[in-house]
């Protein structure tokens, strides 16, 4: 199965601050091993934490690219998300979307 994982981070202030949102990423990057240690194709996809309206359509050309399986998307990023996944339902996009609460 391709899978693409989004997890959103933040911009970090200098290149010395870690982009991590929270300990749940850790989480996620851990999950995304073991998916791919069981056989599947998975693309760790960073994100901001709020997607820019006039970036959508290239995230959505960019999920038409990979043409994954199934979109798994962390929870701090839903807001976000939601109107990428409205974006993506518009568009006709039948790609099965997992929201990942931890």
């Amino acid at each position: 199965m391709k899978i693409g994982f989004f997890i959103p981070r933040f911009e970090p202030t200098s290149p010395d601050v870690p982009a991590i949102v929270s300990g749940g990423t850790l989480y996620d990057l851990k999950m995304a091993e073991k998916l791919t240690e069981f056989g599947h194709r998975v693309n760790v996809i960073d994100t901001p934490l709020v997607i820019p309206t006039r970036e959508l359509d290239m995230w959505a050309r960019q999920i038409d690219r990979f043409n994954f399986d199934v979109l798994v998307q962390d929870e701090l990023g839903f807001a976000g998300y939601s109107k990428l996944n409205y974006r993506l339902d518009s568009r006709g996009h039948p790609i099965a979307r997992v929201g990942l609460t931890h």
